[in-house]
């Protein structure tokens, strides 16, 4: 199946965004916790005086809200990273809810973070979302926050997810994506360096996603562009990020690179994992640029099955 982006989806290639996906996170989330918290995605801003920590509380009330989840639910967050959002929606719901995510790492810290805040409502399942298919349970609501933009076949891991949704169940999805049309420039200059800083594959336009949702068969319910309301994390990325060149040393990258060659189990090399780090400082600044250039969008969509 070829997106509407022009690329065609391999196996191959499935398989290898596993292993980049987990190596990249083995290496970050530290880094991730430090500088932006535990919630590993951006806020919505429609108050330019709230501060981080207001706007995310406000986004993730808006992502329950629309889910329309009720505490005999069930609900799955894919691509749950370290557990924040299955944390939230489970201690402000008090349904069920089900964490997927292929990172070892980041599953251990997830069982941590639980066992530390005696949730008892949430399980965490290494799973792959490109083989959701082999999960046999049902769910009242799906979350696929910041995950979307890391998966290499879209609309094979949607038609996987609208598979285990029960009836009229909901589809919360928040994710980076790309304009619908770039001139050569654009797209070598600008959208080809940021896919490679973030390690994603390639990203959608939010008229790509909304060919995919109804060729499955979701309802949309929203299909927002929210570019605007993002804009302020992209300028704390980009501070952050000149911040962090001026200070970074040798020395604070070791910790990184140490623990990635300890805990993966094909033992990348070092200079592979220095320099995603350098990619990371790369990235924050190639995204306020991208987004600038309004090359670079940010989307929101409610679907239902």
């Amino acid at each position: 199946m070829v997106n509407i982006n022009g690329q065609i989806p391999t196996q191959n290639k499935i398989n290898n965004y596993k292993e980049k996906v987990i190596t990249y996170y083995d290496v970050v989330t530290k880094h991730y916790r430090k500088y932006w918290g535990d919630f590993f995605h951006p806020a919505f801003f429609k108050n330019d005086s709230d501060d981080l920590n207001v706007a995310l509380l406000k986004t993730h009330q808006l992502f329950l809200r629309d889910s329309k989840l009720h505490t005999s639910n069930k609900a799955i967050d894919l691509g749950c990273g370290i557990g924040s959002l299955s944390f939230f929606i489970a201690e402000n719901i008090g349904c069920e809810v089900t964490g997927i995510n292929f990172s070892d790492f980041q599953l251990r810290v997830a069982r941590k973070l639980a066992n530390e805040k005696q949730i008892r409502n949430v399980v965490f399942k290494n799973m792959d979302i490109m083989e959701l298919n082999n999960l046999k349970e049902k769910f009242d609501a799906a979350f696929l926050i910041d995950v979307g933009c890391h998966l290499p076949d879209k609309e094979r891991a949607i038609r996987n997810i609208f598979g285990i949704l029960k009836r009229n169940g909901r589809l919360i999805i928040a994710d980076w994506l790309q304009k619908k049309s770039l001139n050569p420039f654009e797209k070598e200059l600008l959208i080809k360096p940021l896919n490679e800083f973030w390690n994603f594959p390639y990203m959608e336009s939010i008229e790509g996603y909304k060919i995919i949702f109804k060729r499955i068969g979701f309802k949309i319910i929203k299909a927002e562009d929210v570019s605007t309301l993002t804009k302020k994390n992209w300028d704390m990325f980009y501070n952050a990020a000149l911040s962090g060149i001026k200070k970074m040393t040798f020395r604070k990258l070791a910790p990184y690179t140490l623990s990635s060659i300890i805990k993966n189990l094909n033992f990348s090399s070092p200079r592979r994992n220095i320099q995603i780090i350098k990619n990371q400082l790369y990235a924050n600044i190639f995204t306020k640029l991208c987004y600038d250039a309004g090359v670079f969008r940010y989307g929101y969509f409610v679907l239902e099955k």
